[in-house]
């Protein structure tokens, strides 16, 4: 599901019509786990952290498919993010999820 429809789904399916005791909005951002994927738009990028949370993104490429740019580069000048950020999205929260121990 595409993140940006969670206001959309927030709207048609309130918690007094499906019983829920928060919004679905709310259950998918603290379940479920963003990759940008070859995203190299700063503006997207930054969407993606504002709606989901630093702590639910894990860094990830489309190679083959998406060959162009320097991802790493790319991560470390996002401006918007502090370092924190930064290291939780390039490895720390892939190894929480994964357990893999350093």
């Amino acid at each position: 599901m595409i993140p940006a429809y969670l206001e959309r789904l927030d709207y048609i399916m309130p918690p007094q019509t499906t019983g829920l005791r928060k919004k679905i909005s709310d259950y998918y951002k603290e379940n479920f786990y963003i990759t940008p994927s070859g995203i190299l738009s700063p503006m997207q990028f930054e969407y993606m952290v504002k709606l989901m949370g630093a702590e639910h993104i894990m860094w990830a490429v489309d190679y083959p498919y998406i060959k162009q740019g320097n991802f790493y580069e790319f991560l470390m000048s996002a401006e918007f993010l502090t370092d924190e950020e930064k290291e939780l999205i390039a490895h720390k929260n892939a190894e929480r999820v994964l357990h893999i121990k350093n």
